[in-house]
């Protein structure tokens, strides 16, 4: 009798499953923690050389009559980290009439500085392209990262700034900020909270999610 032989299956390796990247969170805000990074400024047309870049309070009027300036510098984040999302939370403290405004936050295309920013200049020893920084593209850019309808009289507004933090991420020397304007059928003021705030939880925060 010829000898049993047994035949065994082809041996195949069960792979090993890929970790699924968890997004992390990180927030940067004047004041929490070591962060001491933002800057912005009011560019008020009722006070074109005034600089207002201390004050405790980012005020932006429909009209196109104020536009606020907002940066966050010294972003760090892990080597490799990828931004799923980026948002600016400010915080609305105040405003001059009910009705819905549209609050729309644009790229900055050019340095200022904060002490020295005015409705006609973007620092001492430099002009905007256009009062108010509305200079298109030198100042700012055409379109909006984002658009949000405020309603409320007081609380957090956010605006998603993702596609900006990517840039300012990958190249901080192209870090400007984003100009804040405000759109509405009636002449409307908003006054939000500025880094000098005194209440450090309600200031200016960027909060970004990544994964690395």
């Amino acid at each position: 009798m010829a000898p049993l032989t047994l035949l065994s299956e082809p041996f195949t390796p069960t792979p090993t499953p890929t970790p699924t990247a968890r997004p992390q969170e990180t927030v940067f805000q004047e004041g929490v923690g070591s962060y001491a990074g933002t800057r912005d400024v009011t560019l008020h047309r009722w006070f074109p050389t005034t600089a207002l870049g201390r004050e405790a309070s980012l005020v932006v009027r429909t009209m196109d009559e104020a536009h606020a300036l907002v940066r966050f510098d010294n972003l760090s984040l892990p080597a490799g980290a990828h931004i799923v999302q980026a948002t600016l939370d400010l915080y609305l403290v105040w405003r001059t009439a009910d009705g819905p405004v549209t609050l729309a936050a644009y790229p900055v295309n050019r340095a200022w500085v904060e002490a020295e920013a005015t409705w006609t200049r973007a620092s001492a020893s430099a002009p905007w392209a256009s009062p108010g920084a509305s200079g298109i593209p030198a100042d700012r850019g055409a379109t909006p990262l984002d658009t949000v309808t405020v309603s409320q009289w007081s609380g957090w507004v956010s605006l998603d700034v993702t596609e900006a933090a990517r840039a300012w991420l990958s190249s901080p020397a192209t870090n400007f900020g984003v100009l804040l304007r405000a759109e509405g059928q009636y002449p409307v003021e908003l006054r939000f909270v500025s880094r000098e705030w005194l209440g450090v939880q309600v200031r200016p925060r960027l909060r970004i999610r990544y994964e690395y």
